[in-house]
């Protein structure tokens, strides 16, 4: 053997030991960490599945597939009422919970902030939005744009939001003509997607830049922004397992190979929506109507007011509050189809109210739908609808400020991320009787429910960082629900039966269609016996 191949060898067999001990130390480095993380963190009283606690990557698995609203409700059955996530996350159920976690915490240093490691609207918009502002940034945020999302305000967009919703009935009804026997067979979430992104649009930038119902098809924008959410549970993970200077690196080298186009095709359309109607004269509509910008955009695009917001963070804001408007609605109204249409004694008591409710269609309006003692039994079918299928399925996460928090007995240490899963409370034996079970009564003082816990029902967030449109998306809700109910016969097809089954969840549900029999009924006056 020659001395250079020896000499070969010998420095083969070194770079081998070289690897070799790397190898160990990383090895050992992920053991000494996961021994921490599940025997040593200050996490490791509060129950939970220790693959959990040792990495974030089995509740990132279940999050990124779709699956995190049946895991957590199948986690917290097992574990009790506040369950260790991973290794530096805890979620919680209750209504104690809600305040503890969400309230404005008097005398505790104010409300949790929000985890800020996975901002992205930042990046992309110049601005941050009200889904990722933290506590102070929200504040601010939510006091300039309240005006727009007041009870008055929400009132004043009745004649906006009517005109879409006869839309639909008309729509709806000419397909019933061109069917054969005058019923047709409807995807319902379809259309109710088409009416709320076509409301919502119209609310934000002054005019009907969808024109989905108009034109009877999809428009790329809304179902873009479906991706988005996809997008945050990927986002998420990402941020668990790379530092912020490799995770922009990522960003960065994703961009440049092309990933991400049709994101950032959303995004440029969603600056050109805003940028078009901030550019309308005196910032207003061409028909003189009031909408969201109209009370937020004061003296045009100026932006010196401390009552306006910046171009930046109209864009930034657009993209949340498009969705947050639409998405929401069309899902509590699916949700309240379908749970009607599998109990048809619910189905039946609800078409008899509202029919009876409303001479005519053109009785059937805001003030109608929201009288105090005045279609109690549909306001009822919403709350147990959104009950058992919330729109938004998973926790908004929050940071434990310093000092830690008290939540179920047990304390969480500063720094820790907490949230609240309202899917596993609001089907909980512990807060609702019959959980599982589509019980509108329950809502209307039946004796057999009265200890429900109430406080546990929260549909639109709880605390300083609520849904600012709650108002708006009750009164649209009970206005779709009423219309449909009141012009239609509706069959559930036997292709949709099991609808709700394992369906998909990326913070917002990925709905398959909702095929629906619609058969037109007489819309003659009727008299309200």
């Amino acid at each position: 053997m020659t001395g250079s191949l020896r000499h070969f060898l010998d420095s083969d067999a070194v770079w081998l030991k070289v690897l070799g001990a790397i190898l160990f130390i990383l090895v050992t480095r992920s053991a000494s960490q996961i021994v921490y993380n599940v025997f040593l963190h200050p996490l490791a009283r509060i129950p939970g599945p220790r693959p959990m606690a040792a990495s974030v990557l089995p509740m990132g698995w279940v999050r990124t597939q779709g699956r995190a609203p049946y895991k957590l409700v199948e986690l917290h059955e097992r574990y009790g009422p506040v369950v260790r996530i991973g290794p530096n996350e805890v979620s919680c159920v209750g209504s104690a919970a809600f305040r503890d976690v969400y309230g404005f915490r008097a005398g505790k240093g104010g409300p949790m902030p929000r985890d800020q490691r996975a901002v992205l609207s930042r990046r992309a918009f110049g601005a941050i939005s009200l889904l990722q502002a933290d506590v102070r940034t929200h504040a601010e945020l939510r006091r300039r744009m309240s005006p727009a999302f007041s009870e008055r305000a929400a009132r004043e967009q009745e004649p906006l939001v009517a005109r879409y919703v006869d839309s639909l009935v008309r729509r709806l009804r000419a397909e019933c003509t061109a069917a054969v026997d005058g019923a047709a067979v409807i995807d319902m979430c379809r259309y109710a997607a088409w009416a709320t992104f076509d409301i919502q649009g119209d609310l934000l930038f002054g005019e009907d830049v969808f024109g989905s119902l108009e034109h009877g098809r999809d428009h790329p924008w809304p179902t873009t922004s479906m991706g988005f959410f996809r997008v945050l549970t990927w986002a998420k993970l990402a941020t668990e397992l790379l530092t912020p200077r490799v995770l922009i690196a990522v960003h960065e080298l994703a961009t440049a190979l092309g990933a991400g186009r049709g994101l950032r095709r959303h995004i440029e359309t969603a600056k050109y929506f805003v940028d078009r109607r901030m550019a309308a004269p005196k910032g207003g509509r061409p028909d003189g109507h009031p909408d969201y910008m109209s009370y937020i955009v004061r003296g045009g695009a100026k932006n010196t007011s401390d009552t306006t917001l910046t171009r930046e963070e109209m864009y930034a804001n657009a993209q949340v509050l498009m969705t947050a408007g639409s998405e929401t609605v069309a899902t509590v109204l699916c949700g309240a189809l379908y749970l009607l249409l599998t109990h048809p004694e619910a189905l039946a008591r609800l078409t008899r109210e509202v029919r009876a409710a409303f001479a005519s269609d053109a009785d059937i309006g805001f003030a109608g739908v929201s009288q105090p003692g005045r279609l109690e039994y549909l306001q009822a079918v919403l709350n147990e609808s959104m009950r058992l299928w919330h729109p938004v399925a998973t926790p908004m996460v929050r940071q434990v400020p310093r000092g830690g928090c008290e939540v179920a007995g047990y304390h969480v240490p500063e720094g820790a991320l907490i949230g609240v899963t309202n899917y596993a409370t609001m089907r909980s034996e512990e807060y609702f009787r019959h959980a599982e079970s589509f019980v509108p009564e329950r809502w209307l003082g039946a004796p057999e429910y009265a200890d429900d816990d109430r406080d546990a029902f929260q549909p639109f967030g709880y605390g300083p960082m609520s849904c600012i449109g709650s108002a708006l998306g009750r009164l649209e809700s009970r206005l779709l629900l009423a219309k449909l109910i009141w012009h239609f016969d509706l069959e559930l097809m036997p292709e949709s039966e099991n609808w709700l089954d394992n369906m998909v969840n990326h913070m917002i549900w990925q709905k398959p269609p909702l095929m629906v029999k619609l058969r037109p009924v007489q819309t003659t006056v009727r008299s309200r016996t």
